[in-house]
């Protein structure tokens, strides 16, 4: 099938995860292993780093859950990872990735729109803004 995107196949496994009150796990893993083999048999396996992204902003949004996006220049320690998931609540649904651009520190991204920047580079950035 051509014409099959990334937003396309997130949606179909959004409504899948999400049609039923209170699944249970094995449901959840069931369902997941027919789209996977949907996904395979279409050869369209190069596209799931980008359904997996697109169905949980899809699933957050649905489920009223922030998705923070935590950006690091390198992979953050197990206790610093816990402290900022600690600070910043329970009710998120939460993604790391490393950016060698930052630097040092950290950035924040709240669903796709606000940000908190930490990182080197901004301050960096900033400095030279001024002058």
């Amino acid at each position: 099938m051509k014409g099959l995107t990334a937003k396309i196949y997130a949606k179909a496994l959004s409504r899948a995860l999400l049609a039923g009150k209170n699944i249970s796990k094995k449901e959840v893993d069931k369902r997941l292993s027919v789209f996977l083999d949907l996904v395979k048999k279409q050869r369209h396996g190069r596209l799931l780093p980008k359904i997996e992204t697109a169905t949980t902003k899809i699933l957050a949004k649905e489920s009223g859950l922030n998705r923070i996006i935590i950006e690091s220049a390198r992979p953050l320690s197990g206790a610093s990872s816990k402290m900022l998931k600690k600070s910043i609540g329970q009710e998120t649904i939460w993604e790391q990735k490393i950016n060698s651009e930052l630097i040092a520190g950290i950035r924040l991204l709240k669903n796709d729109g606000e940000q908190i920047d930490f990182s080197l580079i901004n301050k960096i950035k900033k400095v030279f803004a001024g002058i």
